[in-house]
């Protein structure tokens, strides 16, 4: 009885050890629990948030919440940082029930990357635009300058970062490598966090200029950048920014001179990141992707509405109003992957598990073809009888995955969402989906819920019921449910930590960290060790100087 007991205890111990050590870092969930520190200060810079109130700019904190998981032992872990979408508004304000780092994506997004052994940061970065106004300059303008400020807070955020562990003792026991993505709006900050590195060639383009004014009295509208560093602060936020005069009630009187714009933090330490990843969102212009810049990974809803899947308008859920033309995942999965940006994607699965609606090889749905369908539901043909497609299919790109969801008229009256009352009550028409992965309270008789806030709000119209709100929240989002959120917060995990894990290089023990600014472009062309004998990259040595083809030879510690 004693030896059978103990043979199945060592069969249970093997079985034990075995399913243990299949579970690789930075891939699976292998850890239980995440510590979670909230509104950790990374930095204090100016918000124009108040000007949309009639109120002077002022400063403000920048905050991030930190997830790391408990138990862990290791002290040189990657960073992944999320940027949240709602828009460039405070949640409620933006018409929308996301839009902040604690909204349920994230802070699943978060939990789940934490488990598997990064650091995860949730990031806030500043708000504020407007979106009301009846100049298609003005809102072009002020939107592209809030999204350039979530850019310069992202970069502050990684500098940060790189100073904890050059002057702090490194606190949240992390490593030089670096990960940014975002859901939503989120996604352009972390495309453009990528991407957006020469303000001379890549934002005074004719797209971004403002023809609206004449500067100089001649009588002929004149090209002014949208964004200009000199009063904004350059692309990372290490300049300062100042506007020489601002007219804040518009009646063409300045109200304020010198008003500052930016505040640079964190000075000598490098803005660098080693990939980014975009959940819907897009790029103002495909011309910010350069060979040789960090690769990016994709998911994208291929009717995505409110932002490009290839190339089209963006069009704010805010005021359903147009802002600039741009390109989308698959314009940037194309260059990407063109320039070799992607090229440590290679051979990684397409395949992630759909359990919603069960579209989970993205290899089938990249060749999908759509018809479209006129306001009578037939299909659409053209004069000479060609089906007309919404969505044509293209090429099979390591780093894409097309989100295939169905819109609300193609679910059953019980999948979609009842807006308080019988879902025959909804007169809002359900669109395509754009992001299925959020979800929220709901319930307009819940005070804590999100239709009953909206109708709280000092700004909200008058006569829009909580039931109203509850049924506009779900337009891109018919079946809008936590188990549907969890559901796509899994697919997300599963295509996109593969690729941070080869675009990271985490298979590999070394780390050899980078904290300063000075980055420059060079290849290397030779190893040695310390008695100068050329040896294999992959040595135990600890001590290395390696040699660059222009010349410069770095000393190199390699942790083991």
């Amino acid at each position: 009885m004693k030896k059978r007991l103990l043979l199945i205890t060592l069969s249970l111990l093997i079985l034990f050890t075995q399913n243990t050590f299949s579970q690789e870092r930075y891939i699976d969930n292998i850890f239980s629990e995440v510590e979670v520190n909230s509104d950790v200060i990374y930095g204090n810079n100016v918000t124009v948030f108040p000007t949309l109130l009639g109120q002077p700019p002022t400063t403000q904190d920048l905050t991030m919440d930190i997830y790391t998981p408990v138990g862990d032992t290791e002290t040189n872990r990657p960073v992944v940082i999320l940027l949240h979408t709602g828009s460039f508004l405070p949640l409620i304000l933006n018409g929308q029930a996301t839009g902040s780092k604690t909204d349920n994506a994230i802070v699943e997004q978060c939990m789940q990357f934490a488990k598997k052994g990064y650091v995860a940061i949730a990031l806030g970065y500043r708000l504020g635009w407007n979106p009301t106004s009846d100049d298609e300059n003005v809102r072009r303008r002020t939107l592209i300058q809030a999204a350039y400020r979530g850019l310069q807070d992202t970069r502050t955020a990684t500098r940060f970062l790189r100073k904890s562990v050059a002057e702090d003792g490194n606190p949240y026991g992390i490593s030089c490598k670096i990960a940014v993505g975002g859901l939503g709006t989120g996604g352009y900050i972390s495309l453009a966090a990528a991407t957006l590195n020469d303000y001379e060639t890549e934002l005074t383009l004719p797209k971004f200029m403002d023809t609206s004014m004449d500067i100089d009295g001649d009588g002929q509208p004149d090209a002014v950048p949208y964004i200009i560093p000199e009063f904004m602060g350059n692309l990372s936020a290490t300049s300062s920014g100042v506007l020489p005069s601002l007219d804040i009630d518009g009646d063409g009187t300045p109200d304020a001179t010198d008003v500052q714009l930016c505040m640079p933090n964190h000075l000598g330490y490098s803005s660098h990141i080693d990939m980014a990843f975009n959940i819907g969102g897009a790029l103002p212009d495909s011309s910010w992707i350069d060979q040789g810049e960090p690769a990016i990974a994709s998911m994208h809803c291929y009717l995505d509405e409110f932002g490009p899947y290839e190339v089209g308008d963006i069009i704010v859920p805010t005021t359903n109003e147009f802002v600039v033309e741009a390109h989308g995942s698959l314009v940037i999965q194309r260059l990407s992957s063109e320039y070799g940006n992607n090229d440590a994607f290679e051979g990684l699965s397409m395949e992630v598990t759909d359990t919603w609606y069960g579209n989970g090889d993205g290899s089938a749905n990249s060749a999908l073809q759509v018809q479209a369908i006129n306001d009578f539901g037939s299909p659409v043909f053209d004069d000479e009888g060609n089906p007309v497609l919404i969505f044509e299919g293209h090429d099979v790109y390591p780093g894409l995955f097309p989100i295939v969801a169905p819109t609300g008229d193609q679910l059953t009256a019980d999948d979609c969402n009842g807006c308080g009352g019988p879902v025959s009550s909804c007169f809002f028409p359900w669109g395509q989906q754009g992001s299925p992965w959020d979800w929220w309270n709901n319930d307009p008789n819940d005070p804590f819920g999100y239709p009953q806030a909206a109708v709280n709000n000092p700004l909200a119209p008058e006569g829009i019921t909580a039931e109203t709100y509850a049924c506009q929240s779900t337009t891109d989002n018919p079946d809008m449910s936590e188990e549907k959120g969890l559901a796509f917060a899994n697919m997300i995990q599963e295509f996109i930590c593969p690729r941070i894990h080869a675009a990271l290089d985490l298979s590999s023990d070394t780390n050899t960290c980078s904290i300063n600014e000075n980055r420059t472009d060079k290849k290397l062309v030779n190893t040695i060790d310390i008695t100068g004998r050329e040896i294999n990259i992959n040595t135990n040595q600890t001590i290395l100087f390696q040699i660059y083809d222009d010349g410069s030879v770095e000393k190199k510690y390699f942790i083991k």
